[in-house]
């Protein structure tokens, strides 16, 4: 599945309990301040080439209202700029990129901070999973 306009199917979300905590006990992390990253390639392709989730955490933020006003924000950021890292992914990529973008910031942050910090994001992690391919 390619990235086709600026859609973020269901396909592309990365959902079950096996899949997620294997993506949080062996991915790799980095930091975009207010974003903490967590990647991790998996062999088995799916039907999607990139599989993305959004947390934001109680510890940071403690009213629901204020986590999904953020996961919001992040959602709409990413996909608004997939585009590139959906460049990145070669033609015959065999393998499933799982993406967790968790929100660490204990205060709201406006959704243009948080559109560049997803760019910077994006950029970096399209740096360190396909520079090594």
């Amino acid at each position: 599945m390619e990235c086709k306009g600026y859609r973020f199917s269901p396909a592309e979300h990365l959902k079950g309990e096996t899949r997620t905590s294997a993506l949080f006990e062996k991915g790799k992390s980095f930091i975009e301040f207010p974003l903490r990253v967590v990647y991790r390639v998996e062999d088995a392709p799916s039907d999607a080439k990139v599989k993305v989730l959004f947390s934001a955490p109680k510890r940071y933020r403690r009213h629901a209202v204020d986590r999904n006003l953020m996961k919001r924000r992040m959602r709409e950021a990413y996909r608004l700029n997939k585009k590139a890292l959906y460049d990145n992914v070669p033609d015959t990529w065999g393998k499933t990129l799982c993406v967790a973008f968790r929100y660490v910031s204990d205060s709201n942050i406006d959704y243009s901070v948080v559109d560049g910090k997803m760019r910077k994001a994006l950029s970096k992690l399209s740096e360190r999973v396909f520079s090594h391919e």
